[in-house]
């Protein structure tokens, strides 16, 4: 089975390759942008309840369920 983007590609000149290039490495630097922008946006948790706090913790990309555990037992 032929790869059909290959054949298309194969089949263009040297100066339209580099136009193709130059396109696809924009497309790549705007989708790390928007990667990044997705991963540092703050996020509210859906439903605030019963863990709450778990919950906005990890929205924030905060692991703190060690601490959690400490709370939990002192509060016995």
């Amino acid at each position: 089975m032929s790869d059909p983007v290959l054949e298309y590609l194969s089949g263009l000149s040297m100066e339209q390759l580099c136009a193709v290039e130059l396109q696809v490495n924009t497309l790549i630097e705007k989708r790390k942008r928007e990667k990044i922008e997705k991963k540092s946006e703050f996020k509210i948790p859906a439903s605030p309840g019963y863990n709450s706090t778990e919950q906005l913790a990890n929205s924030l990309g905060l692991d703190i369920s060690q601490l959690m555990k400490e709370v939990k037992a002192w509060s016995r």
